[in-house]
């Protein structure tokens, strides 16, 4: 039996809908079957799902990038850039619309408004449509 000294301490954890959460596995998984995304791309973002919060989605946070989501992404402090999260079918670079598996989508995933990406280079700004708000059923 092994033993740890310190507890595994997750600074600043993904925050997820249960929706999205149940979804990106099953994309996971479809995306396996298909063979076109790297196994070791895919087994990083299983691994980034295992330390979350989940939410429900009449409690998830309204400033929390979800799949699907518009956000502004500030670039350096100055240039602004409105995105879109999405799932790897939808993705178009052009458009500005994120796989969440891609390295950058993977970051963004579950972060909040205000966090910083890349070494403080990228910045998560107002969040202007996320889709959790419009599936609350109050």
């Amino acid at each position: 039996m092994k033993c740890l000294n310190k507890p595994k301490v997750i600074k600043n954890p993904l925050i997820l809908s249960e929706i999205d959460y149940y979804r990106l596995l099953s994309t996971i998984q479809y995306e396996k079957q298909r063979g076109k995304i790297s196994s070791q791309r895919l087994n990083r973002l299983r691994h980034r799902l295992k330390d979350i919060n989940l939410y429900p989605i009449r409690w998830f946070p309204v400033d929390v990038v979800s799949m699907n989501s518009f956000f502004e992404l500030t670039v350096s402090g100055a240039a602004r850039y409105v995105c879109r999260l999405v799932y790897p079918e939808e993705a178009n670079f052009k458009q500005r619309q994120i796989s969440v598996f891609s390295s950058l989508g993977m970051r963004i995933l579950g972060r909040r408004t205000g966090d910083t990406l890349r070494s403080g280079k990228l910045r998560i700004g107002k969040i202007l449509y996320q889709p959790e708000l419009y599936d609350r059923s109050d």
